[in-house]
């Protein structure tokens, strides 16, 4: 003969949870002795030193490290391409000597050029007084 399987009522399990439950309310209620199965409760271990490192934060201060010095180095590569070639630095150069050596011009030369046709005449330096009347008396004298 087929044995014949006794089929459950869906949701049993959840019935049998209710009456697990309202025993255990019971037994407390009554003030029932510790029973095996709360003599046997799980207990967590201690928790290793690896799972408690802060690897996130050592991760974003290498990534934040390793973007200051890709920036730091990429900077310096755009100041030497933004430099100019060796020829034009040295006639930049050279001019800029020349205008220190040229102390006497109020008014650079290049920029007046572009600016005015008409020149005005050039400031000389005050003369020393002194000197050419001394001159003066002695050729008199």
């Amino acid at each position: 003969m087929a044995k014949t399987k006794q089929t459950e009522r869906p949701f049993s399990f959840w019935e049998k949870e209710v009456a697990r439950a309202q025993q255990q309310k019971l037994e407390m209620e009554l003030g029932a002795e510790v029973t095996d199965h709360m003599e046997y409760q799980f207990r967590a271990q201690i928790v290793p030193w690896q799972v408690r490192v802060e690897k996130f934060k050592l991760m974003m201060s290498k990534d934040e490290y390793e973007r200051e010095q890709r920036i730091k180095k990429n900077a310096e590569r755009n100041y030497k391409m933004a430099s100019l070639p060796p020829r034009m630095q040295a006639a930049q150069d050279k001019r800029r000597q020349d205008a220190e050596d040229n102390l006497d011009s109020t008014v650079d030369e290049a920029t007046e050029s572009q600016l005015f046709d008409f020149r005005p005449p050039r400031a000389r330096s005050v003369p020393d007084f002194r000197k050419i009347q001394k001159e003066f008396v002695t050729a008199m004298e």
